[in-house]
């Protein structure tokens, strides 16, 4: 058993989702749901509560999220500003290019993901 707990998933759960265990896709999909279905139900309330009465583990959340999402989202919002420049440039190749960029962050954001 982990020393800690859990967060959003147990130990087991993070194995099962991560694929590194020999479970069936039928159980697999039992336990997805069940982690999805707890973020949806639950984890909206838990950071509620920690905003109001945890706000140092509340501040560590906000952080570490974040932080793994920011970095692709300024950099998407780069691509967005050299996007409407060049339109306002009428230069719809560096707009095609800008594009291009940020839909190759989105997906390699999306592939990490997985």
């Amino acid at each position: 058993m982990a020393e800690e707990g859990r967060a959003l998933m147990t130990e087991r759960e993070r194995e099962i989702i991560a694929g590194d265990a020999d479970v069936t896709s039928n159980y697999r999909y039992k336990v997805q749901s069940l982690v999805r279905n707890r973020v949806r139900k639950q984890f909206g309330d838990d950071v509620e509560v920690l905003e109001e009465s945890f706000s140092e583990v509340y501040e560590m959340l906000v952080d570490d999220v974040c932080d793994r999402a920011g970095g692709d989202l300024e950099t998407v919002a780069k691509e967005l500003d050299e996007i409407e420049a060049a339109f306002e440039r009428g230069d719809p190749d560096a707009a095609r290019s800008a594009l291009e960029r940020a839909q190759e962050t989105i997906s390699k954001r999306d592939r990490d993901e997985r």
